[in-house]
Formats: structure tokens, C-alpha cells, sequence
């Protein structure tokens, strides 16, 4: 699990004395995004919002501070099984297929975005319990927090 802090809490406006709080929230899409290795493996790769947080504060452009859990949840699909000794790769090509990303709505009717930035993929000299190679990918979850369309927040 990550704690992410979402909103620019260097630079606070508003410092009401509002308690944190968590917030409600409804799945609108988890989605796996999925990328491709040059030998045809996909990786897939999905971020799932499990806390939601009011820090209680507005930032500089008037967006709460939001702090969230999330879970990264990543698997890989080989096309073919690699037999014998894995050669580790390091910084491996790959492609995105698709890249969906998950969605939340707020009960104010804000949204709240998740997509996964594939920094890196590495396929390390393991294998899982079917035999299929192990691979580390390095992720950079990237947030973007929509207003519903009234403007209000």
C-alpha cells in the first residue's frame, strides 16, 4: 500500500480549522493497463484507491489536499514458456497496449483519476510457481483530481 498526498501542501491557502476527514467514493472503472515486452509477454498493471482523505486544507489553485491508499497490483502474461536458464534483462522495451487507468467519483461529483507511469521493467533470474519469469516494474502512480461540472469542489 502507498500513501500518496495529492495537492500542493507547501503552499496553502485556506487553513480552516477543518478536521481531516475521509471521504466516499465510487469505483467507476479499475482497469488493467497492459504493456508488451518485445518476446510477446504482457505486462498488466492496476491501481486500486482503497482510503480516501480531506486533509482539510485548499491548496494554492483552490483543489482540496487529498491524501489516498492505493494498491498496485501487477502480473505478467507470457505468449510462450522460456525453458532452461532466465537471462535477467534490465530496462526492457515494452509498448503500451492500453492504458485506461482507474476511476473514482466523489460524493460532491468530483473525480479522481488514476494512471500508472511504467517507469522501468526488469525481468529478474526467478520464476513463480508456474515457472514463468519474475519481473520487477518500477511505477510511478500519476493522480488527477477533476471538478464536477457545477465548478464547485
Amino acid at each position: 500500500m502507498t500513501w500518496i498526498i495529492y495537492g500542493d501542501n507547501q503552499n496553502i491557502t485556506d487553513r480552516t480549522n477543518m478536521e481531516p476527514k475521509d471521504l466516499e467514493f465510487e469505483e467507476i472503472r479499475e482497469s488493467w493497463n497492459v504493456y508488451e515486452l518485445p518476446d510477446k509477454t504482457l505486462i498488466k498493471v492496476k491501481i486500486i484507491l482503497s482510503r480516501l482523505i480531506q486533509e482539510g486544507v485548499l491548496d494554492l489553485t483552490g483543489n482540496p489536499v487529498l491524501s489516498f491508499m492505493i494498491n498496485t497490483v501487477i502480473g505478467s502474461v507470457p505468449v510462450k514458456k522460456i525453458e532452461g536458464e532466465i537471462i535477467p534483462e534490465e530496462n526492457m522495451d515494452f509498448k503500451p497496449v492500453k492504458e485506461p487507468g482507474s476511476e473514482y467519483k466523489l460524493n460532491d461529483g468530483s473525480f479522481l483519476e488514476f494512471k500508472p507511469h511504467v517507469a522501468q521493467i526488469n525481468r529478474i533470474n526467478s520464476r513463480d510457481q508456474r515457472g514463468d519469469p519474475n519481473y520487477i516494474v518500477q511505477i510511478q502512480p500519476l493522480a488527477t483530481f477533476k471538478k464536477h461540472k457545477n465548478g464547485k469542489k
